[in-house]
């Protein structure tokens, strides 16, 4: 199923929609500085996250909106269903990579576990600033990507 239509307020719907890197590129790559984002990223999912990890990655952040230039993308890998050891493994990774990977990349990541934040819930809502800005309610949702 193909990523949906942004809304009126530039912003996927509600839900997790599943799609693949050729999707994203499709989809968020529309200008020069997008184009440039959308292969840092899919280097860094390719070279860094799916050479280590065969685990859900969610993708949210200004680069899924129609905001003109992002700063970053935003990744969560999602290891809710790993096992123990796996994940100690990415956190571990985490830990270690994640100034790399913003720098070098430009990719924020975020980790999924269990017994904490549950990052692909939080992804869904707004932040009061960015609500207040686009005239929406806090409770607002949107939409976030996950390639399976």
């Amino acid at each position: 199923m193909p990523i949906p239509n942004l809304d009126a307020h530039g912003l996927l719907p509600a839900g997790v929609h599943d799609c693949t890197l050729m999707e994203i590129e499709a989809a968020f790559a529309g200008n020069a500085h997008r184009r440039r984002l959308y292969r840092d990223f899919a280097s860094c999912f390719k070279d860094e996250l799916r050479a280590r990890f065969v685990a859900p990655i969610l993708v949210d952040g200004s680069f899924v909106t129609s905001a003109e230039a992002p700063n970053d993308v935003d990744v969560v890998l999602d290891v809710m269903q790993a096992s123990r050891e796996k994940q100690r493994q990415c956190q571990k990774f985490w830990y270690f990579h994640q100034r790399r990977l913003m720098s070098k990349y430009r990719v924020d990541l975020a980790l999924n576990l269990p017994g904490q934040e549950d990052m692909a819930a939080f992804f869904q809502g707004l932040r009061a600033l960015d609500a207040k800005v686009a005239g929406l309610d806090e409770r607002h949702r949107k939409g976030i990507l996950r390639i399976a």
